[in-house]
């Protein structure tokens, strides 16, 4: 072995020593109610003037309208990602981005009739519900939960596809892309135009979820289903197919917690963090705050790097924090509001706690704050929404569960970081490939998966 790579080897080894000491370093918080109810509230003059330039330096002038999750991150606690000293967000005007008309009519028609039901094992039920947010205006004592509910039922269209790029992260930048495709079939509840609250061979399930690898080739096929029951208090039922064994499996309700793909995004983590089962959750309301987000303007700019060239000059690599660049960042109201497991079904959950912070124009999660089992914090989860076009009604909305834009999970404790850029076709839109149900809707689509 020559000098040359002794030292090399040498040099390498240093460089994984001092990463391991520099990670173990880091002290994580425990789950703080305080720091949610610290957080600016949306009725004081606590503002940041649009053109401000919030950088590595400065920050901390901010934190009030920030997230724990983006606090973290720049006070340098997700080592390899940590932003750079040139790290800059530059702070727009707030623009208003308004749910389909027709899901907002409907939330006025039907909500009035809906009803919330305690159950005896801490959990809720719903009453009298149709379609639209079953609580267009939460309030009171179960504030928390109703905005769990609204979430839930928040506007999807009745057909959904979206093409993902990602790329997962480890802290020694070793990187793995995948491609994938996933198809939404909402079959109950339903408020796109011209087009009944229930389809007619629904039979009794409300919404599937179909992810279908196409990257890498090793995984190529692998395919996640998830059934999701009108009556939110049945078990959903998770599907794979195992392309090396040409066939599906039923999987337990526990593979809720399992990794999809070998990153970091979980099942009930779908569907931009919220693909939760309401009536195994409590839920508690920390307040209204001014949170600073981003909210896509140029669909084009964002993506021309979703298959993650090797240094986008759009982000701040090694990491996929966005730059100046790609657009302003914005003061936007949100419900902040805590959720954990009913006690009875919290033993062997993956999250001890989810702080969702909703965004209060559009009911969709701009951020997630992720907990471990032992209330230690854990994950952060990005949805930067790009305001897609519903052809059904030639509006513009972002909405929840089938939409563009780009999304970003954040792992502190193994530091790990995933990324993914989402294109979505709604409707009218949806290719002709896509929009068979017994296809991409039920178990035995799977069957035809390698066809």
């Amino acid at each position: 072995m020559s000098r040359l790579s002794r030292l090399t080897i040498l040099v390498f080894g240093l460089w994984v020593l001092t990463s391991a000491w520099a990670n173990a370093q880091v002290t994580l918080p425990q789950f703080d109610e305080h720091f949610y109810q610290s957080l600016a509230p949306a009725d004081s003059k606590a503002t940041i003037p649009p053109g401000t330039v919030i950088n590595a330096q400065n920050w901390q002038q901010y934190k009030q309208f920030m997230p724990m999750g983006l606090q973290m991150l720049l006070a340098g606690k997700l080592p390899t990602f940590s932003p750079p000293p040139d790290f800059q967000m530059i702070v727009g005007p707030t623009q208003s981005y308004p749910l389909p008309r027709k899901f907002i009519a409907d939330s006025e028609k039907y909500s009035a009739q809906v009803k919330l039901v305690h159950q005896a094992d801490g959990g809720t039920s719903l009453q009298g519900y149709v379609t639209g947010l079953p609580f267009p205006h939460p309030s009171g004592p179960d504030e928390g939960i109703e905005l769990l509910w609204d979430n839930y039922y928040n506007w999807q269209p009745h057909i959904g596809q979206i093409d993902t790029w990602s790329q997962a992260t480890d802290k020694y930048l070793s990187r793995s892309a995948t491609r994938v495709t996933c198809v939404h079939f909402k079959q109950m509840h339903i408020s796109d135009p011209d087009l009944p609250p229930n389809m007619p061979d629904a039979h009794g399930i409300f919404l599937t979820e179909n992810c279908e690898v196409w990257e890498p080739e090793q995984s190529k096929y692998v395919t996640a289903l998830q059934v999701f029951y009108d009556d939110p208090a049945r078990v959903a039922e998770n599907y794979a197919f195992i392309p090396a064994l040409r066939r599906s499996l039923r999987l337990s309700s526990a593979a809720r917690c399992s990794p999809f793909a070998g990153g970091d995004f979980t099942n009930d983590d779908f569907r931009n963090g919220m693909n939760l089962q309401v009536p195994l959750f409590q839920s508690r309301f920390l307040g209204v705050k001014k949170i600073l987000t981003m909210v896509f303007p140029n669909r084009d700019f964002y993506f021309s790097y979703a298959q993650g060239a090797n240094k986008p000059p759009q982000y701040y690599y090694p990491s996929y924090i966005p730059r100046p660049g790609v657009g302003k960042w914005q003061l936007r109201d949100m419900y902040v509001f805590d959720n954990r497991r009913i006690p009875s079904q919290r033993v062997g959950y993956c999250y001890g706690d989810r702080v969702i912070f909703l965004d209060k124009e559009q009911f969709a999660p701009q951020w997630l704050d992720l907990y471990d089992a032992n209330l230690k914090f854990w994950k952060f989860y990005w949805n930067l929404y790009y305001p897609e076009l519903f052809p059904d009604s030639g509006e513009r909305t972002f909405g929840s569960g089938t939409t563009g834009g780009f999304f970003l999970m954040q792992e502190f404790q193994n530091t790990h970081e995933d990324a993914a850029w989402q294109i979505a076709h709604w409707g009218r839109d949806v290719p002709p490939t896509f929009r068979d149900y017994s296809r991409w809707g039920t178990p035995a689509g799977l069957l035809q998966v390698m066809q």
